[in-house]
């Protein structure tokens, strides 16, 4: 049954005289079928953004060619310069030269993960860093890290540290 066919259906047995148990049933599948539908909107709505996002990423890469800035482009696209740095990476560097290219990008990244460590643990960041899959992740796809805010990374490596490894 459709929720249009449903709705027609609610509104007539409205009108009749229904029971309490029948009233909350008939609400209750109202109330399901309402929260179905957001949650599809929803979906739908991510999806969209999503797909603006990769268009604006698409659209950075270009401006790159074309020999922009990345704030010009960041002012364009709406992305941030962190953002386009990012694109501007996964332009020039193939993947065999992004690992050892990285402290170009990279080490401001990382440093930023590690004040994050040191300030919400108090512990060594690099050791950190290195004990859990950190490393091991940036080496195997580096664009996957650096899609991801510092504090994503910084909770993950304190998370294993404390948890995983028996911890800090």
């Amino acid at each position: 049954m459709s929720d249009e066919d449903f709705f027609k259906i609610y509104d007539t047995l409205e009108k009749l005289d229904l029971t309490p148990e029948e009233a909350i049933s008939y609400h209750s599948r109202l109330k399901v079928i309402m929260d179905e539908k957001a949650s599809i909107e929803h979906a739908i709505y991510k999806g969209k953004q999503e797909a603006i996002k990769e268009q604006k990423k698409k659209m950075a890469r270009t401006l790159i060619k074309m020999g922009e800035s990345n704030e010009k482009i960041a002012a364009i696209t709406g992305l941030s310069v962190k953002e386009v740095e990012i694109q501007r990476y996964v332009k020039e560097i193939d993947k065999s030269q992004r690992i050892a290219n990285y402290n170009r990008l990279n080490f401001p990244y990382f440093n930023e993960i590690m004040e994050l460590i040191r300030k919400d643990h108090g512990g060594d960041p690099k050791e950190m860093m290195a004990k859990s899959t950190f490393y091991k992740q940036f080496e195997n796809d580096p664009l996957e890290v650096l899609e991801y805010p510092p504090e994503r990374w910084s909770y993950g490596v304190i998370f294993q540290c404390q948890k995983l490894i028996g911890g800090y």
